[in-house]
């Protein structure tokens, strides 16, 4: 198994237990034709390296495990958790999970009441507010809530400890001191600015009604140079263990040249030489159009330059989307009434969404135009199609 490189994929959704459970049986499953003995090296970049201490903690004489590896993980939780439980208002400029928790909210917004009606037949809809969908959906949100302080209110600093809404996984998980023997090191980011305090107020009763900010409305933002844009300094490393810094954001710094080399390092890799770092368009894009359907159906999206792209999962994603009139083709593989999603991101703007109700039958291809532009605002045009 020497040099052998696996990628594990997570529902980042779920609480970190259920999270570390599935670890447990994937690295099981992977080590079952192995030597007895072997082990892994493991390497969790942001939430991932919760799930790999999940692992650890919930297997303290049993873990497989050789030597860890978290890069910009949350151990502390950071202070961006805190809008998205407290009003489901995503601020985090990490354009994966904007974009993931933007298609979240949106995708579930629509609750059909009662559930016993039949697929064709929609009753009335309640619309869930994003911070309910967070919750509901997501709840490991919560478990990235700050354990630090980082609320004032007049100047003067909320204990965590006291507030309404804690982190529930974090305090009652501290480092288990059985990680200390293992191998185990963290890489931060450094001198990008990164959210530190929020000064807030009292909400409003209206506010308090929805169960809004219930501890404190953020007014005013202060930032710090240590930390990677997403994750302070201060809650990516760990007393006690091989701590390293290095400059560059969340992204660059699991992505980036010297990011890459010191995880070679960490795997005794350092004879290999590195790949050309190539961009990626999910760091990289200022834009995106994200298309989406609630049922089982093919998406084709064609863009004005006839580039098609196929869905996967029922949802495509277009970063950098060229500007023009895109053709939409949906084949349904049940027939059924679905939602279908559109929504325009920006860097550093709010979202833009549009949903339609569309009838579909099975096996029978539907076809929609649309114009895209950044500051414009989708509209669906069922055109015939053969």
């Amino acid at each position: 198994m020497e040099n052998e490189v696996f990628l594990y994929a997570y529902d980042w959704r779920q609480p970190l237990n259920q999270q570390g459970a599935a670890l447990k049986d994937y690295i099981d499953d992977l080590l079952t034709n192995k030597p007895a003995g072997t082990q892994v090296r493991l390497i969790g970049h942001s939430l991932g390296g919760l799930v790999i201490r999940s692992y650890l903690d919930n297997n303290p004489n049993s873990h497989k495990t050789k030597a860890a590896m978290t890069v910009g993980t949350p151990h502390q939780g950071t202070v961006l958790a805190y809008p998205i439980w407290e009003k489901g208002e995503v601020w985090t400029e990490d354009w994966i999970m904007k974009i993931a928790l933007t298609q979240l909210t949106n995708h579930c917004r629509y609750i059909i009441r009662p559930i016993n009606i039949s697929e064709s037949r929609f009753s009335r809809l309640r619309i869930k507010t994003p911070k309910e969908i967070i919750q509901l959906i997501a709840p490991v949100v919560r478990s990235l809530l700050p354990t630090f302080d980082f609320l004032r209110s007049e100047g003067v600093i909320k204990k965590s400890a006291n507030l309404v809404y804690q982190n529930d996984w974090l305090p009652f998980h501290p480092f288990p001191p059985n990680l200390y023997d293992t191998n185990f090191y963290t890489l931060s980011g450094d001198n990008v600015s990164t959210l530190r305090y929020l000064d807030v107020i009292e909400p409003s009763q209206e506010e308090k009604n929805a169960g809004d900010w219930l501890d404190g409305r953020p007014i005013n933002n202060s930032f710090v140079k240590e930390g990677d844009g997403t994750i302070l300094q201060l809650s990516s490393s760990v007393a006690g263990v091989k701590n390293e810094t290095i400059p560059g954001d969340h992204g660059e710094i699991i992505s980036g040249e010297e990011g890459i080399k010191k995880i070679l390092q960490f795997l005794d890799l350092e004879k290999v030489k590195p790949a050309e770092v190539v961009p990626l368009p999910e760091v990289t894009s200022a834009r995106a159009l994200i298309v989406s359907i609630d049922k089982e159906a093919k998406l084709e999206l064609t863009d004005p330059k006839a580039k098609t792209v196929i869905s996967q999962e029922n949802i495509i994603v277009s970063y950098n989307p060229v500007i023009g009139d895109f053709r939409l083709r949906i084949t349904p593989q049940v027939t059924t009434q679905a939602y279908l999603h559109l929504i325009q991101m920006n860097k550093g703007q709010e979202a833009k969404s549009k949903t339609t109700l569309v009838n579909l039958r099975k096996d029978r291809p539907v076809n929609f135009l649309f114009s895209y532009s950044p500051s414009g605002q989708p509209i669906l045009q069922q055109i015939p199609g053969r």
